[in-house]
């Protein structure tokens, strides 16, 4: 850590990220930033003029030094006359800036906000602002958060930003109601922060029923995708905390360092081009969660969420022992622990983590055996006219999500879907029927193709292969220019 004076610290962090802070408590305010490092120019939001600036007192302060990966220098901007802390990163990943700027505690930001966001908006159109809630100032006097909370939202709304809201209180995630620019929240605590994994899963699945409720998309914070490696022990439960960031049909962040990622975890979130494959709502805690904790007793977190299409309701159901105990534990999953999202009629039952499935009643269920902090996941998937269903993309965790499988119907005797993913891409689909489909197309902008019928073969570039004695069929297709394909399967 540097002491750069007038209570400004600098410290180089790994990969060519920088963290400024001020540590006196009576003066901080928005900054502007200028790193070089190793021939690259950072630049944080704020600049050296912006509007209403002029009556607040500048700071400057030079700072340089080295560090792996060689000498860096710089400067920061700052005004002062707010009384709360304020934290910036600048984090280089090779000649790509990425800035997290930190808003803690501004309790006067009708002016302040609006020339750092007109600053960020030029420097990086796409940028999300994350904002901080666990600051006393905001409570020291009714209606200061509600101001700062519609300032915050005016001045994002001007310049094309979007806004995070991480780890406030209910109260906080209420007024969204009047706000137009939330586009997430954290509804857990930082990841691997003082406690288990399994804490901060109860804390997400319950957070996010009250998110949920008010149509808002949680993040779970970002996880490492990676195993041990010579840098560290990396993360042990890295299918659930992935499970759970991709099912929480919002934001997915990784943490890893660079050249250090798990591309076969990450693409089970998002296809090749990078599009998320999302459910329809956030994965939140079952009813039966409120009723048992699922951390201070013996009993399981059981989460659901769902992909709906024209043809019916596919639901997904994540099951964890998440209990402070940390011993095995035992129990049932039924069906009607769905409770609105329960289906009606008879079901097929993928487990995805064991590639088997069975047929259900309505009022069916399944028995789990879970260690602690693993993880048991399930899709239900409606059983359809002719006797069909589709499991989806097994390769993702929404494995019918509506940017991979769209509009599922089931009509006049055919089952129709749209794939999509990217340009030419070839994509598998896995099902159930009772018996052979009778014949199938793929449609995209240039023509129609005939997908061959296969018994007990692969189905080739593109075909179905279909397993005469268990049902399961594997539909392969080649998309379009496009990244899309209409695809048409007979029933017999």
């Amino acid at each position: 850590m540097l002491e750069a004076g007038d209570g400004l610290a600098l410290q180089p962090l790994e990969g060519g990220a920088f963290r400024i802070a001020w540590g006196e408590p009576d003066w901080v305010g928005p900054i502007a930033l200028r790193v070089e490092h190793g021939g690259d120019v950072y630049m944080s939001p704020g600049a050296t003029e912006r509007p209403g600036a002029r009556a607040l007192s500048p700071r400057v302060q030079d700072f340089e030094g080295e560090d792996g990966l060689g000498r860096y220098r710089g400067h920061a901007l700052a005004w002062s006359e707010l009384p709360l802390p304020l934290l910036t990163t600048v984090r280089a990943y090779k000649s790509l800036p990425v800035l997290v700027f930190r808003i803690e505690a501004l309790s006067e930001l009708s002016e302040l906000t609006t020339g750092a966001f007109e600053r960020t908006s030029v420097a990086w159109p796409a940028l999300m602002v994350e904002s901080f809630f666990g600051v006393r100032g905001l409570r020291e006097a009714p209606g200061r958060a509600h101001a700062w909370q519609e300032g915050l939202d005016r001045a994002a709304g001007e310049y094309g930003l979007t806004l995070q809201w991480c780890m406030g209180t209910p109260a906080d995630w209420l007024q969204t109601v009047t706000l137009n620019n939330i586009t997430s929240v954290r509804t857990s605590g930082d990841y691997r922060y003082l406690f288990d994994n399994g804490l901060n899963w109860v804390w997400f699945l319950h957070g996010n029923a009250f998110a949920r409720a008010l149509g808002l998309h949680p993040y779970k914070d970002v996880f490492l995708t990676h195993g041990e490696t010579g840098l560290g022990p990396g993360e042990k439960y890295v299918e659930a905390e992935s499970l759970l960031a991709s099912l929480s049909a919002g934001p997915v962040g990784i943490g890893d360092r660079l050249g250090h990622t798990d591309r076969e975890i990450v693409l089970r979130s998002c296809r090749p081009d990078g599009v998320l494959v999302k459910p329809d709502v956030p994965i939140a805690a079952c009813d039966r969660c409120f009723r048992e904790s699922a951390f201070f007793e013996k009993a399981p977190l059981v989460g659901e969420t769902y992909s709906l299409h024209p043809a019916g309701r596919w639901r997904y159901v994540v099951s964890l022992n998440a209990g402070r105990a940390k011993e095995p534990m035992d129990f049932r999953v039924e069906l009607a622990d769905l409770g609105m999202a329960r289906p009606e009629g008879a079901v097929i039952l993928y487990d995805w983590r064991r590639r088997a499935w069975t047929r259900l009643d309505a009022d069916g269920g399944w028995d789990v055996q879970l260690q602690f902090q693993d993880f048991d996941y399930r899709v239900v998937c409606p059983l359809l006219p002719g006797g069909i269903t589709l499991f989806g993309d097994v390769s993702k965790w929404a494995t019918v999500g509506d940017q991979r499988i769209a509009q599922i119907e089931a009509v006049a005797g055919e089952l129709c879907f749209d794939l999509l993913g990217a340009p030419l891409e070839r994509v598998e689909v896995r099902g159930w029927s009772a018996r052979a489909p009778g014949g199938a197309t793929a449609w995209c902008p240039g023509g129609r193709r005939v997908l061959p019928i296969r018994s007990g073969e692969p189905a080739g570039e593109e075909g179905i292969a279909h397993d005469r004695e268990t049902g399961f069929f594997v539909l392969a297709a080649r998309l379009g220019r496009e990244g899309r394909s209409r695809i048409r399967v007979s029933l017999p």
